[in-house]
């Protein structure tokens, strides 16, 4: 119970609406996912990290794919995890794909602009895009006395519509063990990420921040971790894995009033792993997800 209530004291600390959306904090984790994107200060899993580069150096050798659909856009991850003794990294995409992209513009048909009609501005459609946006990531990790450090730099090509934009940052973090408690910290995009369109418009990446801690009761069966994360506004997220034996793993999550759920299953060098989180920002949204991971010794 002391446990627990410690890591309450950082959720309640502050709570405040849900996350940016882009798809730069959509959380591929799949496991992190059924925790409500939960992902800062968890333990021994490389897969993490999208949101602290830390943890390659805590995780296995190993590849992951993850797959889910959002709001009719499709995103798909993959990443390569490589660990030496003290020394590790992790390579690999994130993509987020929309088809279908209505082109507009007003109509210059003579025969309505002096008709009722003329007052709805109807417009005449040209065709057809889309929106494709990648995320390539080169992630190192060491491991030292006090703590595992790590850094991730990423290049991002987008293209809507037709134009094109380019950018890039860099995300440093850390993880950290006290007696029976994992603690992490972690910048994303540390300064500001400038992304020009090729039509003239700049779009700023703010960064964002994470603190968080975790542990494990009930005779290590049972991970508790809570967190904050802060960008344009501040999210607490608070979530638990039960391992109810070495194969299965019950996940639940709760990030401001949007409950998130999943289950892992763990054969041999394999491992799945399923979510679904329900989302209430804009309009409610369910979101299904998948990953599968390939691991080695």
């Amino acid at each position: 119970m002391i446990r627990l209530c410690l890591l309450l004291c950082i959720g309640l600390s502050v709570w405040g609406t849900d996350q940016a959306a882009d798809y730069l904090r959509n959380q591929f984790n799949v496991r992190s996912s059924g925790m409500s994107g939960a992902s800062v200060a968890i333990p021994n899993d490389h897969r993490f990290v999208y949101n602290n580069p830390a943890a390659v150096i805590q995780g296995r050798n190993g590849v992951s794919f993850a797959n889910f659909g959002k709001i009719e856009t499709q995103y798909y991850a993959l990443n390569y995890n490589k660990v030496y003794e003290k020394f590790g990294f992790n390579l690999g995409f994130r993509n987020a794909h929309l088809d279908d992209i209505i082109l507009t513009e007003p109509s210059q048909n003579p025969d309505i602009s002096n008709t009722p009609l003329a007052d709805y501005t109807p417009h005449t459609v040209l065709g057809s895009s889309s929106w494709d946006a990648f995320v390539y990531h080169g992630a190192t990790a060491y491991s030292m006395p006090w703590a595992d450090v790590g850094i991730s730099m990423h290049y991002i090509h987008e293209n809507l519509v037709g134009y094109t934009v380019h950018a890039t940052g860099f995300n440093v973090g850390m993880l950290t063990q006290y007696q029976d408690y994992t603690f992490g910290a972690s910048v994303l995009n540390a300064g500001t990420s400038a992304m020009r369109w090729e039509s003239g418009t700049v779009e700023f990446i703010e960064p964002t921040y994470a603190i968080g801690a975790s542990t494990h009761i009930l005779e290590d069966k049972l991970l508790i971790t809570s967190e904050i994360q802060t960008q344009y506004d501040t999210n607490w997220i608070l979530g638990a894995e039960l391992q109810l034996n070495s194969a299965v793993a019950l996940r639940i999550g709760n990030s401001n009033t949007n409950l998130s759920f999943g289950v892992g299953i763990a054969l041999q060098s394999y491992e799945v792993s399923v979510s679904y989180q329900h989302e209430n920002r804009l309009y409610n949204n369910d979101i299904f997800k998948l990953e599968v991971s390939l691991l080695w010794d």
